[in-house]
This record gives structure tokens, C-alpha cells and sequence, in this order.
């Protein structure tokens, strides 16, 4: 799923987002994504998801994936500069 955003100063974006649903735990979740992304921000929701925030060097300012893991499920979203997500 994905979406176009306009934020201030003409801030625009594209999202992409995936949802997946794991057996595994919360927490076997999430330190497997903390060695696949270790310089990424970690921080905690309002709802307990573990978050980790990554703007990798390849990309332009304000690019960046976040990944928000959850009890059996977690999410990836993508956000980029518009335009660099190809139609399907």
C-alpha cells in the first residue's frame, strides 16, 4: 500500500508500506532488526511497537524506512522524494 503526503514547506513525499504477521516475538522481531539496521533510531509508539527509523546514505534528505514491530506482526514503509516508485 503507499500514498502520496504534502507536508509544510512544500514537503512532498511516496510511501510504500508492507505488512507482515510472524509467529515469532515481539522481541526476536525486533533484535533481529537491530543487527540488520544498527545505526537506525530506536524508539517505542504510543501503542508499544518497537520502531526502528533509517535514512540509508544512498538517500536524499528526508528519504528514509521505518520499521514498527508489533505483537505477531510488524511493518516496513518506505518514503521517498516523488516519483522514484516505479507502477506496477
Amino acid at each position: 500500500m503507499g500514498g502520496d503526503y504534502y507536508g509544510d514547506e512544500g514537503h512532498m513525499s511516496e510511501t510504500l508500506t508492507w505488512w507482515f504477521k510472524t509467529k515469532d516475538t515481539q522481541e526476536k522481531v525486533a533484535d533481529w532488526y537491530a543487527t540488520q539496521l544498527p545505526k537506525a533510531e530506536r524508539t517505542r509508539d504510543d501503542d508499544g511497537n518497537m520502531v526502528f527509523t533509517y535514512a540509508p546514505p544512498s538517500g536524499e534528505a528526508g528519504e528514509e524506512i521505518v520499521v514498527r514491530v508489533g505483537k505477531q506482526e510488524f511493518r516496513i514503509t518506505e518514503e521517498t522524494k516523488p516519483g522514484k516508485h516505479k507502477e506496477s
